[in-house]
């Protein structure tokens, strides 16, 4: 049985080594100082790094410090415990909703991140292990009970779907909902009556289904072993698209660009015009899970907490900031300048 876990709310300003105003202590302050940027601005205590500062007003006579921000009392703003093993998270509004393993849906009041609180839970007969929101009812990835649907004005479990694999990714686009099954795909339902959501296509795919994102007329599939794969949802058929990513387990698409977690190996980031070559990736030295996208930020929740990636040359991507958490964040969302994850056991 997975022990309790938590919830933990990090806003990327102020990251594992304390880098702000308190960085630069000159023996003279001058008004003509000013500090433009810092890299890296993440690092790992008592190993040596080097740091390139660009800006005007000081030069090597001017004394820097760099303080450890010690347990991320800077990045990490607020905490909730959950009763079960946080695996995923989706924001509506001011509520995170928590998929939380074996005590099912976790109902949280987020309208100050500093202090959320537990508004609501229901239970779910499976292993929850992840969540959408739409349109009032949750929908949850059940493991091996496949699809359950939550209305959330009880909130009360009000219909579910079986799936012949184990549900652990769920997306929503419209009134279909995608489930990631594993081992036996991708499974395409109807939601369009959230009481009786109905199958409309099975899709069996060559590894191993963990996330769903669809584009125009196309389910791309985080495949595990089996890489990308594409759904062409005119018809079922589905082809390869990129077998050069060993784990694929996460994806996000923006625009024309797909952000991949690879297990081992860190994110990817892909064209969409030309899905088979790799433009850019970068190496995150942890097992990664999810995979959020801000402006020009990419958010990458893995086993030691989130790394925040600036993407803005996506063939050269840079890990920029990084902040610990105590267990590993398994899933990830960004709204506005705070980032909420879902900590719990792999």
């Amino acid at each position: 049985m997975q022990s309790p876990k938590n919830t933990y709310v990090i806003t990327p300003v102020i990251l594992n080594i304390l880098i702000c105003y308190l960085l630069l202590a000159p023996l003279a302050v001058s008004a003509e100082l000013k500090l433009e940027s810092v890299y890296p601005n993440a690092g790992v205590l008592d190993q040596n790094m080097t740091v390139t500062l660009t800006g005007t007003g000081f030069d090597e006579n001017t004394r820097v410090s760099m303080l450890p921000d010690v347990g991320n009392r800077k990045a990490i703003i607020g905490t909730a415990d959950t009763s079960g093993g946080a695996r995923g998270i989706a924001i509506a509004d001011s509520t995170a909703y928590i998929a939380d393993g074996k005590n099912g849906l976790q109902i949280f009041d987020i309208r100050n991140p500093e202090t959320p609180s537990l508004i609501e839970s229901a239970d779910t007969p499976g292993e929850a292990i992840d969540i959408a929101v739409s349109n009032g009812m949750a929908y949850i990835a059940d493991g091996t009970h496949g699809l359950q649907v939550i209305d959330l004005s009880g909130p009360s479990l009000i219909s579910s779907l079986d799936t012949p694999g184990y549900a652990q990714g769920i997306t929503i686009a419209d009134t279909t909902a995608y489930i990631a099954d594993g081992e036996k795909g991708v499974q395409i339902i109807d939601i369009s009556d959230p009481k009786k959501p109905s199958l409309i296509r099975s899709v069996d795919t060559p590894g191993e289904a963990y996330e769903v994102a669809v584009r125009n007329q196309t389910a791309y599939v985080a495949d595990y072993y089996g890489g990308i794969q594409a759904i062409n949802l005119d018809d079922g058929s589905v082809r390869t698209v990129n077998s050069r990513i060993d784990k694929a387990c996460g994806i996000t698409i923006s625009g024309d660009i797909a952000y991949v977690t690879d297990h081992f190996n860190g994110l990817y980031i892909i064209d969409m015009n030309d899905p088979s070559s790799i433009l850019g990736s970068v190496d995150t030295n942890a097992n990664t899970y999810a995979v959020s996208v801000a402006d020009q930020s990419v958010f990458v929740a893995d086993y030691m907490g989130v790394k925040v990636i600036d993407v803005s040359n996506p063939s050269h991507p840079e890990i920029r900031w990084m902040v610990k958490t105590p267990g590993p964040a398994l899933d990830i969302r960004v709204i506005g300048k705070n980032a909420y994850t879902a900590n719990g056991i792999p």
